[in-house]
């Protein structure tokens, strides 16, 4: 798992084999069986959240348990709550895997460090954590989709991989709507591309 996540670091930034030897002293690696909680609403935490097999969710639970899902996060991508990691406050957030995964954490005040001895890496550490914390990517672009077709049309135009690998009723949650409207919606969509091929 060492050398996959060496793989994907090294893809997106140049490092030199003292610069990952660095890295890899601040990296630890837990692998989760499926439902197993990576982090639960009401905890706190410090460590950045990179997968590297598998799948996980973030979502929030309302007062009667209700789920909402607010990210998915597959191989090479980054998951977490950004307050939590970065304020020290309580989570609002769970974190558990879809299906076996093996994550790896990094305390997130031991990478800035390591980011302020070395420049690169403070810039692939902006560029994506940014993007991928607490499921702000494509999730607050769903709220100004107007239709359920539209939005499914949306999440699997940008997450394909997801349709196979996630159960349809996450995928409804996370796109705010029933999973009988899901239903409704994929069959709709198949009959279209049924008489679009035919």
């Amino acid at each position: 798992m060492l050398d996959k996540f060496h793989q994907y670091l090294s893809s997106k930034v140049v490092l030199s084999p003292a610069e990952w030897e660095k890295i890899s002293r601040i990296c630890v690696f837990r692998t989760l069986i499926k439902g197993e909680f990576l982090l639960r609403e009401g905890e706190k935490t410090a460590d950045l959240i990179i997968v590297v097999q598998g799948c996980i969710r973030t979502y929030l639970a309302d007062s009667l348990g209700k789920i909402r899902i607010n990210s998915f996060a597959i191989e090479n991508e980054w998951a977490g709550d950004a307050q939590s990691v970065g304020r020290g406050v309580p989570s609002k957030y769970s974190i558990d895997a879809i299906e076996p995964t093996t994550v790896v954490l990094i305390n997130n005040l031991k990478f800035e460090a390591l980011c302020r001895q070395i420049p690169h890496l403070n810039q692939f550490l902006t560029d994506n954590l940014k993007e991928c914390l607490s499921g702000s990517r494509g999730q607050h672009d769903l709220v100004t989709i107007p239709t359920a077709d539209d939005k499914y049309r949306s999440f699997s135009a940008r997450h394909p991989e997801l349709l196979a690998r996630v159960p349809q009723y996450m995928i409804a949650s996370y796109l705010g709507i029933t999973p009988e409207s899901l239903s409704r919606i994929r069959k709709k969509l198949a009959k279209e591309r049924f008489f679009t091929v035919s």
